[in-house]
Parts: structure tokens; sequence; C-alpha cells
């Protein structure tokens, strides 16, 4: 009886496929929500879930934060957690008691195929950025 490997062939797949995805997703053109010479975070918003609503590609359902897009590759009820200093905080008001506005440089978001890429599955959902203020 002759055993077929099937599997191997579903990795390049699989991996062709998140591929395509980074390409048609513009994969590395994180946007942040504030650039160099713009004003600070404090000037423009009142708070935090006021400039996460203002991201690109994230929508905000009350405390839910969830990335739009490439639902096929995680849950649609996924929910995309904070990181700080390569810390992950689960929710978006947890991340407002523990970093003020001003304390808060730039937001960031990272797609789900790149925050899989750089933090395995605690990244399936994408990822919010926030950069300090040092």
């Amino acid at each position: 009886m002759k055993q077929t490997t099937t599997l191997p062939k579903l990795h390049v797949v699989c991996l062709a496929l998140l591929f395509a995805l980074a390409l048609a997703s513009g994969c590395g053109s994180n946007k942040e929500a504030m650039a160099k010479g713009e004003t600070s975070l404090q000037d423009r918003y009142s708070s935090l879930s006021q400039v996460v609503r203002n991201l690109p590609n994230v929508q905000v359902t009350g405390e839910t934060v969830v990335y739009r897009g490439a639902s096929s590759l995680n849950s649609a009820s996924a929910e995309m957690q904070f990181l700080v200093d390569d810390v992950l905080i689960p929710s978006m008001s947890q991340a407002e008691a523990l970093f003020p506005l001003n304390s808060i440089r730039a937001v960031r978001v990272l797609q789900p195929v790149d925050a899989i890429a750089r933090y395995g599955p605690r990244g399936a959902a994408g990822l919010i950025e926030l950069i300090l203020v040092k």
C-alpha cells in the first residue's frame, strides 16, 4: 500500500496563502496614529479609546476591539490585545488605566499576519502597540 504525503503540500499552500494575504493587506505598512512632527495625542484626543476608534482597520464596540478583515484567519469574536514594551495587556480598559494618554507617544496597529509572525498565537487577532514617551 502506497502512502501519500499531503501534509507538506498543505503547509506550502497555507504559507502561500498567508504570504498572499500579507501582500494584499499591505504587510509592513502599519500606520501610527501620530507621525513625527505632529501634535501630541493628548492635544487631539481626550482618551485612549478615542484614539483606538480612529485607527485604520479597527472596530470598537463598547469595550471590544476587533481587527476588521481577515476574519478567516481567526475567529470573528477574537479581541485585539494591547502591546506595551513586549507585554500584552488584554483589554482597552486595562490599557487606559495603566497608561494615561500623556504617557503615550504613538499608537500602531499590528495586523494579524504581522502579529502572528512576531508573537505567535497570542497575536492571532492583531495587536495595538502603544509606544510610550521616553
